[in-house]
């Protein structure tokens, strides 16, 4: 049944609700079969440019990096950050969140990168872009308000 389903034209009209249809079925057989089934059809719908209904089956079965990395490489960085902050553990949702912000700087967009860095508490090189870009005040106004709150760990 689930071959049948499988079987059809990815561009059919139909194939989504077919799509949907062998997953279910392939949950009633095993686990494995499942996670193989949702992995072919998310693949399948990313390839055909349905990334965001790919993306939610990649996460419906724990893999959730892989659908942020289809985001990532979407250029849907909100999208994957989004994605990565509530299912990710926060080793890999920081990992996520630095190459963004990496990215921002490699395009010039450090002010972007600076409001990214400090969520991740990376204080020190926020400072240092500040300085990079000449923003010597808020520098300055950042590192006195952290050192007050002696949260600072420079």
């Amino acid at each position: 049944a689930i071959a049948t389903l499988l079987n059809i034209p990815s561009d059919s009209p139909n194939y989504y609700k077919d799509a949907l249809k062998a997953c279910v079925i392939a949950s009633t057989i095993s686990n494995s079969c499942l996670q193989n089934t949702v992995q072919l059809v998310a693949n399948i719908l990313i390839s055909q440019e349905n990334l965001i209904e790919g993306c939610q089956l990649l996460t419906l079965i724990g893999r959730a990096t892989d659908a942020c990395r289809h985001l990532q490489n979407s250029n849907r960085w909100t999208d994957a950050a989004w994605l990565a902050k509530v299912s990710l553990n926060p080793n890999e949702s920081c990992e996520l969140l630095q190459r963004w912000a990496d990215l921002m700087i490699s395009n010039d967009q450090k002010m972007k990168a600076i409001q990214l860095l400090i969520t991740l508490g990376d204080l020190r090189y926020v400072i240092q872009l500040l300085y990079e870009i000449h923003r010597f005040d808020l520098a300055a106004a950042l590192y006195q308000a952290f050192e007050e709150f002696n949260n600072l760990n420079l």
